[in-house]
């Protein structure tokens, strides 16, 4: 009979101690909001004025000269005065579930990729979305653009205009911004044509600053030597690229580091889509 007393109460189970219970009820926020974040939507700040007027960057204002100066200032650099914040970056919401949520590509706060998986989605990415993604030139940063170059498309920049395998595309109605021809991917008077999963490229010593960082973004070396290509140290007459690429601007097109001047966003560096402003309050609503 006592040794059944003592296997009952053994039986029963010891309340949790109050440090426990803490500790359960963090860690489970703390993993119910890294899944929230790495797959269905996750917050952004916007710290430059290159996607003005349509989302506001960081803005300060030297006292004395009333000079404004972006989010990188410090000290006005005409009088050495202390500049004073006078307008705070948009912070904005990015769906991650609509092009289709992924494992994360890269490790945190580095430049190293990692092997993902990619989720099927709602839709694919259109034409004037805005969308976050890492910068080719440095992956530890986000950026945020407008698409508006497709994978397989031939893209023109002409009269401030976008224009799509020969045919000029009407802006969203409340887009209201001219594109300049800058950079060494928005010439006057060259159509650019958008690389996508299974082209063909023939490779030229003429041609391999256009798509030598795409081959390198698909993951191989690629260098020029003594006018030919090498690809992992192999001559190659041609290339076939592994993923689809898009060209993305900035609406201020006069202030923005974009397709331009960099190039093309593999889909693998797409972070989501922009739909929302939460903060500051009088800028609340969705972003077109």
């Amino acid at each position: 009979m006592k040794t059944a007393a003592k296997n009952k109460r053994a039986d029963k189970k010891k309340p949790k101690s109050r440090v426990r219970e803490w500790s359960e009820s963090i860690g489970l926020a703390v993993l119910l909001v890294l899944v929230v974040r790495t797959f269905v939507v996750e917050p952004y700040k916007i710290p430059t004025g290159s996607m003005e007027p349509t989302l506001l960057g960081v803005e300060r204002r030297c006292p004395e000269c009333g000079r404004v100066f972006g989010y990188d200032g410090r000290h006005c650099p005409y009088d050495e005065t202390r500049l004073r914040l006078t307008r705070i970056g948009d912070r904005i919401l990015v769906n991650k579930f609509l092009y289709g949520p992924k494992t994360p590509t890269k490790i945190p706060f580095t430049d190293i990729l990692l092997p993902y998986f990619q989720f099927p989605g709602f839709r694919d990415p259109r034409r004037w979305d805005i969308v976050v993604f890492h910068y080719p030139e440095n992956l530890t940063q986000n950026y945020v653009k407008r698409l508006v170059g497709l994978p397989g498309e031939t893209l023109e920049i002409r009269g401030g205009e976008i224009w799509i395998d020969g045919r000029r595309e009407a802006k969203p109605e409340e887009a209201d911004f001219y594109y300049h021809n800058q950079g060494g991917w928005g010439r006057a008077g060259t159509r650019y044509r958008i690389p996508a999963r299974g082209d063909e490229i023939a490779l030229e010593a003429d041609n391999f600053d256009l798509y030598a960082h795409v081959i390198r973004m698909d993951g191989h070396a690629a260098e020029l030597v003594g006018g030919e290509v090498r690809i992992d140290g192999r001559t190659k007459m041609v290339y076939t690229v592994k993923q689809n690429y898009y060209y993305v601007l900035g609406d201020n097109s006069a202030n923005s580091q974009d397709s331009r001047f960099w190039g093309y966003v593999p889909e693998r560096y797409l972070l989501g889509n922009v739909f929302f402003i939460y903060w500051p309050p009088r800028r609340w609503g969705t972003v077109n």
